[in-house]
């Protein structure tokens, strides 16, 4: 692989095996100025930093070095006397560091990805490697040493090993913005093969595993084990779209790595019947990415069903004839549970009702048997301290979520047995026993290829696999697993008739060492990244403080790879982190492509509408005893049944400090099972709480109905933020919850309770814009990047009038109908007054919001237990205090259709309002659209020529600036754009300019002329 730059240009190539991978940054320099300024001022967020892409053949490249391109070698160390080294980057000569691995031959090895971090672009490559095995023979294995990075926006080159010396200190600054993800790629827990992507595994690889090829229709799952997929992420979407014989060619040139973390080593096994032909012995450990929150340590699941403590363990024999494999996997209770540590134990706490973990936790299965089939759970929970409480919870929610409806089985070990420091092998014969039927059911992947074989045959699959289940213990997963795969080993070589190939003794010591290898890997992945937070000891007490504070001594005391797994380097790298933003790849043909498949929409979509039931209510601190159907069924006879139901509840705890700091579940779990038990009662209909979000005395719950729905519900986020105190209190503040329907829309519902007081308007609108601007999701995306959003909650603003001219107003207005004319006159009158309405107009909050017209009763403030307004000393303005109101992208994708209060409860200070709202979009047929979209590609690039053609077209001329950088497209027989007619320069067409003579005939020789030159005219007379 071979990389050269243009600093000027910010065009990078990379070459391999007679291809070239183009890229550009496409921003100006104005527009690099811009940022630079934006990001020093520190308001406005950054823009999504864009490369333009090229693909094409490398004898097509002009030469790059008449076109200023340098070539960068990555040289070698060489030791020096004092035991430091020194690398050549290609750049110049750049001290090191003395390091702690060997010594290695360095080069370019694979291409990482792009990263983007405060403004800069940088391309990322592994520069070091030790091989540690092969999956199968050919297929080889690296551990990642080391990386370089390149700046695209600067040229510059940052090595990890090499940049603590270094004299530049505008250098050193340069590269703090990349240094703890190359210090993290560079603590050797990574792996990657050039062969072959390593998320999969060997059975969806199919039979031929030989070539690298990359499925992308496995990536919707698999990138949960890519530790590098924000980097590669735009590169997968490039290459989807690339024609057959194009992707055969971006393989071949290996310009998508995948990256793991966890394990992979080799070992070799001698083959009695044929000495020529070894066995190779593997174990590959995947460690899951995916989780949201703290990817290890004491914790349990996230909203989208990823376990904490998730791997994959794949076990592999395999030589020129045969190929055995299995998986098995590990992971912490897929429950929503936490620890909190007490004086003498640790007590376990379930923050979720069953109903609201049971989405998650169904997900959770739902994905494992869709990807792996039958799952044997495998409960290897402690009998001690507060596990078995946590086991007992966990075998209930198998029992009623997934066992009879799902091919999930469930078996319960004893877990003071499963050790490697304890004699327990007569106790592994007795568990064996008990999964002996599953391992016999599940079977493994196995593959023949002889030499009288005409291809090779799948004589096996795997069917299902085991999931082992603990709290946090790694080594007895291991040990588990350890002894399962013995046992499929002995079936494969019997099946097979195999057993006098090799030494067994050998093999099992062989086996045992892997295994042993696996786990203390994996332990110390965990370990790393325990050791660098204070977590939860399972202990708990006294014991747990003693643990704690030792692990402070060895965070303090060990080497620099313990420290890389902290959770913000974890995030950094996976692209996690607010201000992250993913580089966005531009390719001219899929421009053209993407705006005809919009044209042709209608040919693989389809059109659904939502009906979506909101409903916000300051409760006042109570828990209301009665029937609330009316809560959420205001008018049956015109609303019976709705797609989405989102409930936001304020003041459900009462806003004193004892009640704020100290929440008591079991409020929230009351509110959830009254409105849940309300919805299936009223029609029968089975309604899934998705998700609730508490913050304080906010509620928010979003109920689905399960039918037609839930299945198109993916990415659902949370986020929060207090405004109490100035952010410290959870009395006042905001939640949000988000999810994506079908791709195609994004929804954001929040629930808000702003400052209270009838002249802090400006305060309630401070409120609105600290809570607007710190919702934050994934990506960095904020309210403004949703389809739809939905903004309902108390909002506590007030009617600027007199409390008698008010109170006057609406006794006139109870005395005449809904339908009366002027009733509606006087509610507009009021609201000419209304503090909301006023701060709405003037753009102050709630910009480019809309409300519907109110047609009801201010719902504020009443007298406990009647319809009468305050009649206390304070003698409070009645106030349309709780609204809802939205932010659509497209006006016509929501249409409010009801907007009223509820009169009829009266156990609150607040009466509830509630809107109903449908939504229509389009349900896309994803495997249709594809199609379509594969045969406007291949009649686009026969139209232009290829990608390098394309770029000296018309159509990129308006690109922002992209074409006025980089390298222009090499001539053809149909395309010399110089000579063309239509390109025109403005100087010379104004009649003002010519041509300046006195510019050197070689234009690559350096001048301070002109280009153009003024033409002198002869003056009047003369």
């Amino acid at each position: 692989m071979q990389v050269f730059i243009n600093r000027w240009t910010r065009c990078i190539i990379i070459v391999s095996n007679d291809f070239a991978l183009v890229l550009r940054d496409s921003r100006s320099e104005e527009e690099l100025s811009k940022l630079k300024k934006q990001r020093k001022k520190d308001h406005l967020p950054e823009s999504d930093p864009k490369l333009l892409i090229e693909f094409i053949c490398g004898s097509t490249l002009p030469d790059l070095e008449a076109l200023h391109f340098i070539e960068i070698h990555v040289g070698h160390y060489t030791p020096s006397p004092t035991g430091t080294s020194s690398i050549n980057s290609g750049l110049g000569d750049v001290p090191s560091l003395y390091r702690p691995f060997p010594l290695h031959e360095r080069n370019f090895y694979g291409f990482l990805g792009l990263y983007f971090a405060k403004g800069s672009i940088y391309v990322g490559f592994v520069t070091e490697k030790t091989e540690v095995g092969s999956a199968i023979v050919g297929n080889k294995i690296y551990r990642i040493d080391n990386t370089m990075f390149i700046s695209l926006t600067t040229g510059e080159c940052f090595d990890y090993y090499a940049e603590d010396n270094s004299q530049n200190q505008e250098a050193t600054v340069s590269s703090s913005k990349i240094r703890s993800v190359e210090k993290l790629l560079a603590s050797g827990t990574f792996y990657y093969s050039p062969h072959y992507d390593m998320s999969s595994f060997m059975q969806e690889r199919g039979e031929s595993s030989s070539g690298y090829t990359f499925d992308s229709s496995l990536y919707e799952y698999n990138n949960r084990f890519v530790w590098n997929g924000n980097m590669i992420q735009g590169l997968v979407a490039f290459r989807s779209r690339l024609s057959y014989s194009e992707k055969k060619a971006f393989d071949k040139g290996k310009f998508l790595l995948t990256v793991i973390r966890g394990f992979a080593q080799s070992l070799t096994i001698n083959n009695l019947s044929e000495p020529a032909n070894p066995f190779l012995m593997t174990v590959t450990s995947k460690q899951d990415c995916k989780k949201s929150g703290p990817l290890f340590g004491p914790y349990g699941l996230d909203d989208n069903g990823n376990a904490t403590n998730f791997v994959e363990t794949e076990f592999i024999i395999s030589n020129k004839d045969h190929k055995f494999a299995f998986l098995l996997l590990r992971g912490n209770v897929p429950l929503f549970w936490k620890l909190e540590a007490q004086l003498l134990r640790t007590k376990v706490e379930f923050p979720r009702s069953d109903d609201a973990s049971k989405h998650a936790f169904t997900r959770h299965f739902d994905n494992l048997v869709a990807k792996y089939g039958a799952i044997h759970v495998v409960d290897a929970l402690s009998t001690k301290g507060s596990q078995p409480e946590i086991s007992k919870k966990y075998h209930e929610a198998l029992k009623a979520s997934i066992m009879g409806n799902e091919p999930v089985l469930y078996s319960k070990v004893d877990a003071s047995q499963c050790s490697r420091k304890k004699n327990t092998d007569a106790y592994a014969w007795e568990m064996m026993s008990h999964l002996e039927e599953s391992i016999k059911s599940n079977q493994a992947y196995c593959s023949l290829s002889e030499d009288y074989m005409l291809h090779e045959i799948v004589c096996m699959r795997q069917l299902g696999t085991f999931l082992v289940n603990t709290l946090d213990s790694n080594d007895r997963a291991n040990f588990i697993e350890m002894k399962i795969s013995e046992q499929i080993v002995t079936m494969i070589f019997k099946t097979f008739g195999m057993e006098e190939r090799v030494s067994w003794d050998d093999f099992w010591h062989n086996h045992t060492f892997l295994w042993d290898a696996n786990g203390r890997s994996l332990g110390k992945l965990a370990d790393s990244y325990n050791n660098s937070i204070r977590t939860k000891n399972k202990s708990g007490g006294i014991m747990g403080k003693m643990a704690n504070q030792s692990k402070k001594y060895v965070s303090s005391s060990s080497s620099s790879s313990s420290s890389s797994g902290k959770q913000a380097q974890f995030d950094k790298l996976l692209g996690r982190l607010e201000k992250q933003f993913q580089v966005q790849l531009v390719d001219p043909i899929h421009d053209y492509v993407l705006t005809e498949l919009e044209k042709r929409s209608n040919e693989f979509s389809s059109m659904k509408q939502l009906k979506i039931f909101t409903v916000t209510f300051n409760v006042n601190g109570e828990q209301f005893p009665g029937d609330i159907t009316r809560l959420i069924f205001p008018e049956p006879e015109r609303y019976n049944r709705y797609d989405i139901v989102v409930i936001g509840l304020e003041e459900v705890v009462e806003l004193t400090p004892g009640k704020i700091m100290n929440i008591d579940p079991k409020i929230r779990l009351f509110w959830e099972k009254k409105l849940k038990s309300t919805l299936i009662q009223f029609n029968n209909d089975n309604y899934v709480l998705l998700r609730g979000e508490q913050l304080g005395g906010l509620l928010s719950l979003i109920f689905v109905r399960e039918a037609d729905n839930l299945q198109y519900i993916k990415e659902i986020e949370t986020a929060s933020k207090k405004t109490g105190l100035k952010g410290m209190a959870a009395n006042k503040g905001g939640v949000a919850i988000s999810f994506n329907y079908s791709k195609t829309t994004k929804f954001c519902f929040v629930v808000s309770h702003l400052a209270a007081g009838y002249s802090n308007t400006e305060e309630r609108h401070q409120d609105f814009k600290t809570i607007a601007n710190g919702l934050r999701f994934r990506q960095n995306r904020m309210l403004r990047d949703f389809d739809v959003v939905i903004w309902m909650g108390d909002f506590n603003f007030r009617i600027d009038a007199s409390n008698d001219s008010v109170r006057k107003a609406l006794k006139d207005a109870s005395m005449l109908s809904a339908e009366s004319a002027d009733k509606q006159k006087i509610f507009n009158m009021l609201f000419e007054h209304d503090q909301l309405n006023n701060q709405m107009a003037t753009g102050q909050s709630f910009p480019f919001f809309d409300e519907k017209e109110i047609s009801f009763m201010p719902t504020y403030k009443y007298d406990k237990d009647t319809s009468v307004y305050d009649s206390s000393e304070k003698q409070r303005v009645p106030a349309w205090t709780d609204r809802i109101v939205t932010l659509t992208r497209d006006k016509r994708l929501l249409q409010q259709e009801l907007y009223n209060s509820i009169q009829s409860f009266q156990f609150s200070d607040h009466k509830p309002v509630y809107g109903v709202f449908s939504a229509d979009f389009d349900i896309v047929d994803e495997a249709l659209r594809s199609k379509i979209e594969q045969r406007l590609y291949e009649v686009r690039k026969a139209e232009v020529g290829g990608v390098n053609s394309i770029i000296s077209n018309d159509l990129m001329q308006n690109k922002g600036g992209v074409l006025r950088y980089g390298l222009p497209a090499p001539s053809n027989s149909g395309s010399t754009w110089w000579l063309d007619k239509e390109v025109k320069f403005a100087q010379l067409e104004s009649g003002e300019y010519e041509v300046n003579s006195r510019m050197p005939k070689n234009p690559f020789i350096g001048t301070t002329e002109k280009e153009f030159v003024k033409i002198v005219k002869p003056k009047a007379g003369n």
